[in-house]
């Protein structure tokens, strides 16, 4: 999700619907479930379902959440 007010971003790294009061609000989501959550969202704000999948599996994997390394 693009952060861009304040209220969008539920901490420095992750938006307000993934993290919220200091803990993720779905612990329990995997990557692959996470991209499929996200797809709709994405469609909502103009992507293709294609587009929404690229970005979601290129960008998601990048955050500390799902980079265990």
């Amino acid at each position: 999700m693009p952060m861009v007010k304040p209220e969008d971003f539920g901490n420095e790294e992750y938006c307000c619907y993934c993290f919220k009061n200091g803990t993720f609000t779905d612990p329990t989501l995997t990557l692959p479930q996470m991209i499929e959550k996200l797809i709709p969202f994405a469609i909502q704000m103009g992507k293709s379902e294609n587009d929404a999948r690229k970005m979601a599996s290129e960008q998601l994997p990048k955050l500390k959440r799902w980079n265990k390394k």
